[in-house]
């Protein structure tokens, strides 16, 4: 990510990419690009109505699939999500049932499947 500074702020340059939300794969919304690789991490801001609140929704994405939502505040166990999507790499599954990686570390997770295991 690009910083600019501006005056005693600074500026974040953000990327903004497509995701697809459901799975007959037209409805597109935007995410900011967080991790690019085989794995892509993006996160959005979503509003609750509800609820009146807003948080940030991280989700994971390879290329052309629906895009897998990986909350902090998921109701679903993050250890069985998270060895689920990435099942194709048995050493990071590993790790993530030794909890070396937990849902705090999501960035570390996709940065060590996308140098260790992706294709």
């Amino acid at each position: 990510m690009d910083y600019k500074e501006k005056g005693k702020r600074v500026k974040r340059q953000a990327t903004y990419i497509p995701i697809i939300k459901s799975e007959n794969k037209n409805k597109l919304g935007f995410a900011e690009l967080i991790i690019d690789g085989t794995v892509k991490l993006v996160k959005r801001t979503v509003s609750n109505s509800n609820r009146n609140s807003v948080f940030e929704e991280s989700l994971l994405m390879r290329n052309n699939e629906e895009a897998i939502i990986f909350n902090y505040v998921e109701l679903k166990s993050f250890k069985k999500r998270a060895s689920e999507y990435f099942s194709d790499c048995s050493s990071l599954v590993s790790k993530i049932e030794d909890e070396k990686y937990n849902r705090k570390d999501l960035e570390d997770l996709v940065n060590y499947y996308n140098a260790n295991c992706a294709k």
